[in-house]
């Protein structure tokens, strides 16, 4: 489960979803760090920040879930203010933080999931080039950290194996422990089963090339992870774009159920699946409140009962 525990809520909030997931029988969240955050000067340590991560990271360990940690997000003196979505000039900067905040968190963070979404603009305004450049960078640096943590491609917006070609040609091969994608459904409010027509990389069922493309680069025994994929509970709105269509509260308790399925029957390398996301809140748009397994008031959806029913596998 996405955890957003670091963005602005109370305390009590936080707790109040941590005991939900794990009364629900989530058994791993993933948790997004950002280092401009961390860092805001360089080698200066926010510690206010860092002091909120470790009650985050506390908290779910507390109620018997794991940790998946997303780094992410460049702070202005790295890439001389061109925003948080613009790589840093130096990757070792990015390695100094990542071996610092392994460190920190060493017994605590199983994985570190290394940025967010590089093949969308809104995350990552450089090259899969550029990308396998601070990759190859954070891996030495966190597992001198914490050599025990598994370190996870960063997530990619849908099966997008044309991207991870490209990464793979500027050298990925041997950086990462864990590729991730991002299966969500090009058009919003298909179904988890919808057929790949072999060219498909916006559905779910087009994983399948991810995995052949890894083992052609001989990472074939290496695990996926989706660490998002998710619908949305939304009304469809006349001239809405494909992706943003939305569903019903039903189908998306029923879409949870059969997705989760489906990956089981289907495809034994995906070895987790983390749904996105946590809850809605205040503010949002109606398609980010929508993702939510539990409503803005913390009360739930159908989707939470239908994963409490979900057979442990």
């Amino acid at each position: 489960m996405q955890f957003h525990c670091t963005w602005s809520q109370s305390d009590a909030a936080r707790a109040e979803i941590a005991t939900k997931l794990a009364a629900a029988g989530v058994r791993s969240v993933r948790i997004d760090l950002g280092w401009q955050s961390i860092e805001p000067r360089r080698h200066r340590i926010n510690a206010w920040y860092v002091r909120l991560a470790d009650r985050c990271v506390n908290l779910v360990r507390s109620k018997g879930m794991d940790v998946l940690a997303t780094l992410l997000w460049t702070p202005g003196w790295a890439n001389r203010g061109r925003g948080s979505a613009t790589p840093p000039r130096r990757a070792a900067d990015f390695a100094w933080i990542a071996r610092r905040t392994a460190r920190h968190f060493r017994g605590r963070v199983v994985a570190w999931e290394i940025w967010n979404e590089p093949n969308d603009k809104f995350f990552w305004r450089g090259s899969a080039k550029r990308y396998v450049r601070l990759l190859r960078a954070a891996y030495p640096a966190i597992k001198a950290g914490d050599r025990n943590a598994t370190v996870v491609f960063a997530g990619l917006m849908h099966n997008d194996d044309r991207f991870l070609a490209r990464a793979y040609a500027a050298g990925a091969h041997g950086a990462f422990d864990v590729m991730a994608t991002h299966p969500y459904q090009g058009v919003g409010d298909a179904a988890p089963e919808t057929a790949d027509d072999g060219d498909d990389w916006w559905v779910l069922t087009h994983v399948p090339a991810v995995h052949e493309l890894m083992a052609r680069h001989g990472d074939g025994g290496k695990p996926i992870w989706f660490t998002e994929f998710g619908w949305s509970v939304h009304a469809n709105r006349p001239g809405a774009e494909l992706w943003q269509r939305g569903v019903t509260p039903e189908e998306q308790a029923a879409y949870l159920a059969r997705a989760v399925a489906l990956i089981r029957l289907r495809y034994p390398y995906v070895e987790r699946a983390f749904w996105y996301k946590d809850a809605a809140r205040a503010g949002e748009s109606e398609i980010q409140s929508g993702y939510g397994l539990l409503k803005a008031d913390l009360s739930p959806r159908p989707a939470y009962t239908a994963l409490k029913a979900l057979p442990l596998g």
